[in-house]
């Protein structure tokens, strides 16, 4: 039916359909109408009672509540996104205030005003998730092979933990070992050694040149001295650079002089074991240093410069997300984590309760040896 005949129609049943008053009447005349045209008895109920005259105009082009963000507010926030490292928006919510104030303190920016600011400083997680969804890339996940075997005899005197940590301070660490192979295992190449304690959040990372027990050690000192608290136990995979003698030689030096370090091992082949750290070699390494080798020595310098800097940016400015209780349905006999809260950084849940744990010299003068 062309356009002009169903205009000519309307005109009629709009008619016929004003000077009737009884409701039966009406329904009748609009279900006529809607066989007719093929027109929705909406539609049609506001083209006969004059609300639309049927060429489209008046009508509303937006649909729904108004826009409450700005284009200027997308972009500041997907900037401060980058900036970050692509931050999930729980984590980017939690230090976007902070963000602000040195966006103010950059006057080659263009700054915001202050409704602008209070718009993007209330925004919520979903939302920032939502600005961010379509520059979201997924990174390939390679498998990550790895060599090296442990000896038996040392696994013997290294407690098996397999419990749930259930730690209420700082100084329980979980250790483990990244390999920038780009996939060979061949040859010598940079690893990255991964500290990261339980409780807090906060995280270590060094670089090393190869691994091997020696350099594992060698790193701990400067690690530890890096953290606000005192090492209480440290759990590691079974790796041969975790599971050796200097290992454990290194262990009764430090008890020696009476600053104990309680070694614990995970279960072989059970990743779960060491989920704390499994994480911040994601988070940590394989974000910033990504898959592929780094196989030339002379980087390493860079690299341990580099490495520390990065640990202390993430340990003081980026929000670390922490569990607060699990529950357990008894029906399906699941368990699922319930409430995940943000702190401004590791820092600040490590420093708030603990700040008067000093370390020793005799401690530091056994991490160095």
């Amino acid at each position: 039916m062309k356009k002009e005949t169903i205009r000519e129609l309307t005109e009629k049943y709009r008619d016929k359909y004003a000077r009737l008053s009884y409701k039966k009447a009406h329904g009748a005349l609009l279900t006529q109408y809607c066989e007719i045209t093929g027109y929705t008895r909406k539609y049609a109920q506001k083209l006969l009672s004059g609300k639309r005259d049927g060429s489209g105009e008046g009508r509303r082009k937006n649909k729904g509540r108004p826009r409450k963000y700005t284009e200027g507010d997308k972009r500041i926030i997907r900037t401060v996104w980058d900036k970050t490292g692509y931050w999930s928006g729980r984590r980017l919510k939690s230090a976007l205030r902070l963000w602000l104030q040195s966006w103010n303190n950059d006057k080659r920016r263009e700054q915001p005003g202050e409704e602008q600011k209070r718009r993007i400083s209330g925004i919520s997680a979903a939302q920032i998730d939502r600005f961010i969804r379509e520059y979201r890339q997924s990174k390939p996940r390679e498998k990550n092979w790895r060599i090296g075997h442990s000896v038996d005899a040392v696994k013997g005197l290294i407690e098996q933990r397999s419990e749930r940590w259930d730690v209420h301070e700082p100084g329980w660490l979980e250790a483990d070992c990244v390999a920038l192979c780009g996939g060979d295992m061949s040859g010598s190449f940079v690893w990255l050694l991964t500290i990261t304690d339980v409780w807090s959040g906060w995280t270590e990372v060094r670089a090393m040149w190869n691994r091997s027990a020696r350099k594992v050690i060698d790193h701990y000192g400067p690690a530890e001295e890096s953290c606000p608290f005192k090492w209480l136990g440290i759990d590691t995979d079974n790796g041969g650079e975790f599971m050796s003698w200097e290992t454990i030689q290194w262990s009764l030096m430090r008890e020696a002089i009476g600053s104990r370090l309680h070694l614990t091992r995970s279960r072989a082949g059970v990743k779960n074991d060491q989920a704390y750290v499994e994480e911040k070699n994601l988070t940590h390494c394989r974000d910033f240093f990504g898959y592929d080798r780094y196989g030339y020595q002379q980087i390493m310098g860079v690299m341990q410069e580099l490495c520390a800097c990065w640990s202390l940016y993430n340990n003081l400015y980026r929000p670390q997300l922490k569990q607060l209780s699990r529950e357990k349905n008894r029906e399906q006999g699941e368990e699922k984590a319930r409430g995940v809260s943000t702190d401004a950084g590791g820092k600040n849940h490590a420093m708030g309760r603990h700040r008067g744990s000093n370390k020793t010299s005799a401690r530091k003068g056994a991490t160095s040896q």
